[in-house]
């Protein structure tokens, strides 16, 4: 298997004592992040998947955080809003680490 075309963070792994199973595991998640957040849908396709999508990235988002050995806490998730299509506001989410989300109610993927 061929790596990606990013490296982890060798200080953090060293910190977070993360196993050689979970840094193969790490590239794995990071891969499918990856393909998942580079999707734009038609809007059409939206009302019919975008949950499907947002639901999958907090899987994901899990899956990091359980192998990078942080507490699972999706109050400390980051890549949530990063679907091209999102517009949710991204600065201010990003401001509000560990805090509530603040959801546009227009956005595709995040709107109830």
């Amino acid at each position: 298997m061929s790596k990606p075309k990013f490296e982890l963070n060798q200080n953090l792994l060293k910190t977070q004592k993360v196993s050689n199973e979970q840094e193969e595991n790490l590239h794995k998640i990071y891969k499918e992040l990856f393909n998942l957040q580079a999707l734009t849908l038609v809007d059409e396709h939206l009302e019919k998947y975008g949950k499907d999508y947002t639901r999958r990235m907090k899987n994901i988002e899990f899956e990091l955080q359980e192998n990078w050995n942080f507490p699972k806490d999706e109050l400390c998730h980051t890549w949530w809003n990063s679907f091209d299509d999102c517009v949710c506001p991204k600065m201010d989410n990003q401001e509000r680490f560990g805090f509530p989300k603040i959801i546009n109610s227009l956005c595709p993927f995040h709107r109830d």
